[in-house]
């Protein structure tokens, strides 16, 4: 099994987050209902993406080993 965090961006300069999951072959997509700034513009912003991508791969991880 492979899990990675892909990116799909949203209206209003935001993008949203899910988890691609390949099993046996097949390929099932799960939202992560996690949004961060597609071009963040100040310092605040960019911590808040870096905070949000780490829980996401705490959640993919966590995936991965289920």
């Amino acid at each position: 099994m492979k899990v990675t965090v892909r990116e799909k961006v949203l209206a209003k300069g935001m993008s949203g987050l899910y988890l691609d999951i390949y099993d046996k072959g097949k390929r099932r997509k799960k939202s992560l209902d996690l949004k961060v700034y597609t071009k963040p513009k100040n310092q605040k912003e960019r911590n808040y993406n870096k905070e949000v991508r780490l829980a996401a791969d705490a959640l993919a991880s966590e995936r991965y080993l289920d």
